[in-house]
């Protein structure tokens, strides 16, 4: 996936260093999905990227559920 966005746009490096420990701490976890990741909510457009995430799962599990 190539995603243009700069999610760390609005860290300081302090910050996007530990976002950055969480995500590699987030691999390692039974959670894991490949393509996932963390990272800070205070990126531009992140409210519109909640809800569209949001509603893929909705769909994959009404999909699921068929």
């Amino acid at each position: 996936m190539n995603d243009p966005k700069d999610r760390y746009k609005n860290c300081t490096e302090d910050e996007k260093k530990f976002w950055n420990s969480m995500n590699e701490e987030f691999k390692n976890s039974k959670f894991y999905e490949e393509g996932l990741r963390i990272v800070p909510d205070t990126y531009d457009g992140f409210e519109e990227d909640v809800k569209r995430i949001v509603k893929e799962i909705q769909e994959r599990q009404e999909k699921n559920k068929k």
